[in-house]
């Protein structure tokens, strides 16, 4: 399986861009094709970018990829 290794510019461009390739890859972790590596760090830094960044529905969108994708 290929393994990516997501920093934080990932999880906002695909937050900022539900159809943009950072979100087609987070989908295909999804779907169970890539494997999403990732750290603590990058998460809380993509959580403060959405939140300073984009409007609230695009935070919505980075918590329910959380909750539903495992990394």
């Amino acid at each position: 399986m290929i393994r990516l290794f997501a920093d934080a510019n990932i999880f906002v461009a695909a937050a900022a861009s539900p159809a943009g390739g950072s979100a087609v890859l987070l989908e295909a972790c999804r779907k169970g094709l890539i494997e999403i590596v990732t750290s603590h760090l990058a998460l809380m830094e993509a959580d403060r970018n959405i939140r300073k960044k984009l409007p609230p529905s695009n935070l919505r969108r980075y918590h329910r990829f959380l909750e539903e994708t495992p990394l």
